[in-house]
C-alpha cells in the first residue's frame, strides 16, 4: 500500500466508510494501454489530417504533433509529482481539494466530470462517422454495392450517430462495471489489434504513391483528372495553401494536444495503481512517446501520398458543400482505404479506426466515476455514488449515472449544432491548468504535505522540480487558452459555449455550498474531510 501522507485522528463522521472498495489491479503496462487508449491515436490522426490542412494554411501536422509532445512533458511531470502525492483515485478533485481549496476543486471537478463525459459521447459518435461509414463507402465502392454505399450514409446520419453511439456507451458501461481487472486484459488484446491495424495502415501508406492514389481517387469520384480539380475548386472557392511556417504550426497545436492530454489521464485511477510511483511515470511517458512517434509518422507520409494541398482542399470542399468532394466526411481512413484500394485491407484500416475512439468511452466513464465516487467518500454527494460492488470492487451506481450522462450528450452531439468538437476544451484547459498552478506552489504552501512526498527529492539547484514543470505547464496552458478563445474552427467563444462552461462551473459551486449547508445541518463538519488524504 502506498501512502504519502499519514493519516491522523478524525472524527469517524469525515469519510463516507473507512476503505473506497477499490483495488490496485494496474500494473505499468495497465497504466500505458490506458493512457495510450485515452490519447486514442486514431482520433489524433483522423482530426489532425482532416483539420490541419484544410483550416490552418501553412501549419505542419507533424510539427505541431511535436510541439504538443514537449508542452505535454512539464504537464505530465507536475501530475506524476501529483498523483504519488495523492497516490488515491478522483484527480484533479483530489488535488485541488486538498492542495487549495475545497470548494475549488469541487467546482473544478464537476466541470471537468461534464465535458469529459461529452468527449466520451463524441468518441462514441466517432466509431459511426470515422470508422463505420468509411468503412462502408469504400467497401461499396470496391464491391460495387449500392447498399453498402447506403449504409455509410446512414451510419453517418443524426439517427445513425446516435443508435452506434448509444451501443457503444452501453457495452462500455457494462464492461467496466464487470471489474477493472476484466476491462484492462479486454483493453490490453483491443489495444493490441488497434496498435497492429495502425502499422499497417503506416505500412500502406510507405508502399503507396502520390500516383497511385491519384488514379484510385479519379476512380472513385469517377471521372479523370479529379485529383487536380478538388485542389483548383477549392482554390477558387477561397481555400488558401502556403509554404510550411512555424507560426502558422503553432495555431493548429491545440489539435494534437487534446488527445494527447489523454497521457496524464491514469491520475483519474491512481487508487486502483499498483506501484504507484514506477507505473505511473512509465505509463505516462511511455504512451506519450508511441503516440507522437505515431501521430508524426502517419502526417509526413499522408503528406507524401495524398499531398498536403489535397488533403486540405477535399475537406475544404466536403465540409463548405464545393465540388467535387466526397460524399462523406474525408476522413483519413477514407483516404487510405482509397490508397490500398483491397477490400480486406479496407476493412483493417475503418476497422482499427473503429476501435481508437471506442477507448475514449469506457476510459472517460472511468475517469468521471472515480471523481464521483471520491465526491461520495467525501461526503461531498449522494452515499449511493459512494456504492463499490463487492464482487467487482467497481462503483456501479457511478458508471451507470455516468452512462446516462454520456448518451444524452451524444443525443446533444447527434441532433443539434450547439457543440463543436472542441468547444469546451478551453474550461479543460483552465482547470488542468490550476492543478499546473497549484502544484507549483504546493512545495511552499503545504509544506508538511510536500515533505512526506516521494516527489520532494526531486529538485533542480535547490528548487522543487513540481515548481519548474507546475509553471511550465501553467504557462502551457495559457498558451492553449488564448488559441482556443481566438479559434473559431477548433472552439472559439460563443455565447453559448462560454455561457455552459460558466454555467458548470456554477453548478459545482452552488452544489458545494448546498452540501456543505445540509452536512452541517445534520451534525457532520465537510472540512474533516479535506484535511486528510482520501481513504484508500
Amino acid at each position: 500500500m502506498q501512502r504519502a501522507i499519514a493519516a491522523s485522528p478524525q472524527p469517524e463522521q469525515a469519510f463516507l466508510r473507512k476503505s473506497s472498495g477499490l483495488v490496485r489491479s494496474a500494473g505499468a503496462a495497465d497504466v500505458f494501454f490506458f493512457n495510450l487508449g485515452l490519447i486514442s491515436v486514431g482520433i489524433a490522426i483522423a482530426l489532425d489530417q482532416l483539420f490541419g490542412p484544410a483550416f490552418y494554411p501553412g501549419g505542419s501536422v507533424a510539427g505541431a504533433s511535436v510541439v504538443a509532445a514537449i508542452l505535454m512533458i512539464p504537464i505530465g511531470l507536475t501530475f506524476y509529482f501529483w498523483t504519488v502525492t495523492y497516490p488515491r483515485s478522483g484527480g484533479p478533485y483530489v488535488y485541488l481539494s486538498r492542495g487549495a481549496h475545497p470548494l475549488l476543486g469541487f467546482a473544478f471537478s464537476v466541470t471537468e466530470s461534464f465535458i469529459l463525459l461529452f468527449y466520451g459521447a463524441v468518441a462514441a459518435a466517432f466509431v459511426a462517422t470515422m470508422g463505420l461509414s468509411p468503412l462502408f463507402a469504400i467497401l461499396g465502392y470496391e464491391t460495387g454495392s449500392s447498399a453498402l454505399t447506403s449504409v455509410s450514409a446512414n451510419v453517418a446520419g443524426q439517427w445513425g450517430i446516435f443508435t452506434v453511439g448509444t451501443v457503444i456507451i452501453v457495452i462500455g458501461g457494462l464492461l467496466l462495471i464487470s471489474g477493472m481487472a476484466r476491462y484492462f486484459t479486454v483493453q490490453r488484446i483491443l489495444l493490441g489489434l488497434a496498435i497492429l491495424g495502425t502499422l499497417v495502415t503506416i505500412g500502406v501508406l510507405l508502399s503507396g504513391s502520390r500516383s497511385s492514389f491519384t488514379n484510385n481517387f479519379d476512380s472513385y469520384i469517377g471521372k479523370p483528372g479529379s485529383y487536380q480539380a478538388v485542389i483548383d475548386a477549392a482554390t477558387k472557392a477561397g481555400w488558401t495553401s502556403s509554404p510550411v511556417a512555424f507560426g502558422a504550426t503553432l495555431t493548429l497545436l491545440v489539435w494534437p494536444l487534446l488527445p494527447l492530454l489523454g497521457a496524464i489521464q491514469s491520475i483519474g485511477i491512481g487508487g486502483e495503481i499498483k506501484r504507484v510511483t514506477r507505473s505511473q511515470i512509465l505509463g505516462i511517458f511511455a504512451a506519450l512517446a508511441v503516440a507522437t512517434v505515431l501521430l508524426v509518422a502517419v502526417a509526413l507520409l499522408s503528406d507524401r501520398v495524398f499531398g498536403t494541398d489535397f488533403q486540405g482542399a477535399i475537406a475544404f470542399n466536403t465540409l463548405s458543400g464545393v465540388s467535387p468532394a466526397t460524399s462523406i466526411t474525408p476522413w483519413f481512413t477514407l483516404l487510405a482505404s482509397l490508397l490500398a484500394n483491397n477490400p480486406v485491407i479496407t476493412i483493417i484500416i475503418a476497422g482499427t479506426m473503429c476501435l481508437w475512439p471506442f477507448f475514449w468511452v469506457p476510459l472517460e466513464l472511468a475517469y468521471v466515476d472515480r471523481s464521483m465516487l471520491a465526491w461520495s467518500l467525501d461526503r461531498m454527494a449522494p452515499e449511493k455514488l459512494g456504492y463499490v460492488s463487492d464482487r467487482y470492487h467497481t462503483p456501479v451506481v457511478a458508471i451507470v449515472v455516468c452512462m446516462i450522462v454520456a448518451i444524452a450528450f451524444l443525443a446533444l452531439y447527434a441532433f443539434t449544432p450547439w457543440f463543436g468538437t472542441l468547444s469546451l476544451i478551453e474550461a479543460l484547459s483552465i482547470i488542468w491548468g490550476a492543478c499546473m498552478l497549484v502544484g507549483a506552489l504546493m512545495p511552499y504552501l503545504k509544506r508538511d504535505v510536500w515533505a512526506k512526498s516521494p516527489a520532494a527529492k526531486y529538485q533542480i539547484a535547490g528548487v522543487p522540480l513540481i515548481t519548474i514543470s507546475g509553471l511550465l505547464g501553467t504557462a502551457a496552458f495559457a498558451y492553449v487558452i488564448y488559441l482556443l478563445w481566438n479559434d473559431t474552427v477548433a472552439a472559439g467563444h460563443t455565447n453559448l459555449s462560454v455561457g455552459v462552461q460558466l454555467g458548470l462551473f456554477a453548478a459545482g459551486l452552488v452544489a458545494f455550498l448546498a452540501v456543505k449547508y445540509v452536512r452541517a445541518r445534520r451534525g457532520v463538519d465537510i472540512a474533516y474531510a479535506f484535511k486528510e488524504i482520501p481513504v484508500e
